[in-house]
Parts: structure tokens; sequence; C-alpha cells
């Protein structure tokens, strides 16, 4: 008898130790499951944010230092397919284009590259072989020019290297316009999600960094609303102007504040040294700055003829080159 309650008491305590083993496998199992979806959506989140940002990168180079390069070579040699020279102009420049080819490689392949970005890929796609193709022309225009090849053969190469620029620019374009046109829509979209969770997670410092952009890109939509050019900056509608330009200034004021507190660096998980962060500031600044200098200027009827001061296409240059430094901040 003594023998049978031994065996039942073993019994239950293996069935109990069995079924206690099969509930923590089970939460292991879950919890391991829960890590597993946790890594992807982190993983997927990162290489989500990892072609953004490339896309940023390609779309500034475009629309800022290759757009500059273009604008500075058809005004030396005309925007026709026969090339006007000025034998007396400073052609031995080059073409001024700065690239680092290998960067803008990578930002293309990310076209053929998960997570997806639709018609988004579908524009880098068209645009991947007329870019490379346009920026080893004016790689070759830039050295023949440098070397002043053009006195050797009296222009034969440059005229010929003129009529592909200008025929492989009329094709590039184009796509160009599209992949900008609709990459400024995402930016605004993603921004926007982007200052939500900001504001949610109190990170101050990051939600003024972007609305800073925000309202400077703003500004510069009042700009192209209103047709204003460095030409006609007389013609500003001036309160219409300065509602938008109180608010970058105010944004830009409140990134400053937050930007000095120790405590919330920290909190932001922001690197201590902030490096990023203080370049930013420069380039904050300097789009405040550009759009004062505006204001300044049609308020004083365009007086001012310099270059860039005071104009929406400088203001422009400023946006992406605070653009630029914003997307390093991690």
């Amino acid at each position: 008898m003594l023998k049978r309650n031994f065996l039942i008491i073993a019994i239950v305590i293996t069935i109990s130790t069995f079924l206690t083993s099969c509930g923590n496998i089970k939460d292991a199992m879950h919890l391991d499951k829960s890590k597993k979806e946790n890594s992807i959506f982190n993983d997927t989140e990162s290489l989500n944010n990892e072609k953004y940002t490339s896309y940023i990168a390609l779309d500034n180079f475009i629309t800022g230092k290759l757009k500059n390069s273009l604008n500075y070579y058809f005004e030396k040699f005309g925007d026709t397919p026969e090339i006007k020279v000025d034998k007396n102009s400073d052609i031995y420049t080059g073409t001024l284009l700065e690239v680092k080819k290998i960067e803008v490689q990578e930002s293309l392949k990310y076209a053929f590259k998960k997570p997806f970005f639709n018609d988004l890929d579908n524009y880098v796609k068209a645009l991947d072989p007329k870019l490379k193709e346009l920026i080893d022309l004016l790689d070759e225009a830039d050295s023949y020019y440098k070397l002043k090849s053009y006195i050797d053969d009296d222009f034969v190469k440059g005229k010929a290297l003129h009529k592909k620029i200008y025929l492989k620019y009329n094709e590039f374009e184009p796509l160009a316009k599209k992949f900008s046109s609709h990459f400024e829509v995402v930016f605004l979209d993603k921004s926007r999600e982007d200052l939500e969770n900001f504001k949610k997670n109190d990170f101050m410092i990051r939600y003024y960094a972007l609305s800073v952009i925000l309202k400077a890109k703003s500004l510069e939509s009042e700009l192209n609303n209103q047709g204003i050019t460095c030409e006609n900056i007389s013609d500003l509608n001036i309160d219409k102007f300065k509602e938008k330009y109180n608010l970058l200034v105010q944004d830009t004021n409140k990134f400053l504040e937050y930007s000095k507190d120790l405590d919330r660096i920290e909190k932001e998980k922001l690197d201590p040294n902030f490096e990023y962060a203080n370049v930013f500031k420069y380039r904050i600044t300097d789009v405040k700055a550009a759009a004062t200098d505006i204001l300044t200027r049609a308020q004083n009827g365009n007086k001012n003829k310099n270059k860039d001061y005071g104009t929406p296409e400088y203001y422009t240059k400023k946006i992406k080159d605070a653009v630029y430094e914003y997307i390093k901040i991690k």
C-alpha cells in the first residue's frame, strides 16, 4: 500500500513537472518568436531608413551640384546643339562638377534593393544610365578644358563633346524632374510621420531639427508659388512671406535652445559629442540668414545685385546643405 502511494505521488510530480516544462517551453517559444518579430521589424525599418537616406543624397546631388555644374556649362557654351565659344572667357576652369562617383552609383543601386519604393524605384532605374553617362561626359569635358586641349585641336573635341552633353542632358532632365518631384512628396510624407513620432517620444531636439527644415521648405514653396527669382524680388508679397518666415524663425530658436540641453541629448541617444548637430546648427543658421536676406532685399526694392545675397536660388542651396547634414544625425 505504501509503495502504491509513493508510485501515485511520483506520477503526479512527473505530470506536474511535464506540464510546467511545457508551459516554460511555450513561454520561451513565444519570447523567442517575439524577439524575432522585433528583430525583423527593426531590420526592415533600418533598411527603409538607409534607402530613404540614400535617395535624399541622390536628390541633393541632382538638384544641387549637378544642376549648378550644368548651368555653368551651358552658360559658357550655350544651350543649343552647336557650341558657342567665347575664347576670351575663363573656360579653362572646366565644368566645376564636384562628384564622388562611387556614392552616386551606390545610391542608384538602391532601386534594385528591398524594401521597394514602387514608383520612386522605377524613376531611379530609368534615371540610372542617363545620369552615369551625363556625369562621364561632364567629367571628360572637365579634363579637356582644364588641360586646355581646345587650344591643341581648335575645339574639335569640344564641339563633339558639347553635342553629346546637350543630347544626353535633354534625355536626362525630364527623368530627373519626375524623380525629384515624386521624392519631394515622399520626403514630406515621411517627415510628417517622423515629426509625430519625435513629439510622441518627447525627442524635441530631433523634432525641431526636422521642423526647421519643413518650415524652410514651406517658405521656399511660397517663393515658388509667387514666381520669385533673383530678377523680380521687389515683386515679393512681403506679408505672405513674413507669415511663414516668422514660423521659421520660431522653430530655429527652439532648436538652438533644445540642442544645448545635455539631458535631452542623452535621452534622445544622440552622439555625446553631437558633432553632426553642431554642423547642422551652422547650416540652419545659414538658412535663416538667407531667408532674412531675401526679406531685406525685397524691402529695399531689389537694389543689391549681388549674385547670392538675398536670392531664392541661394536660399534653396542652403536648404539642401541643411538637409544633407540633417540625415547624418544619428
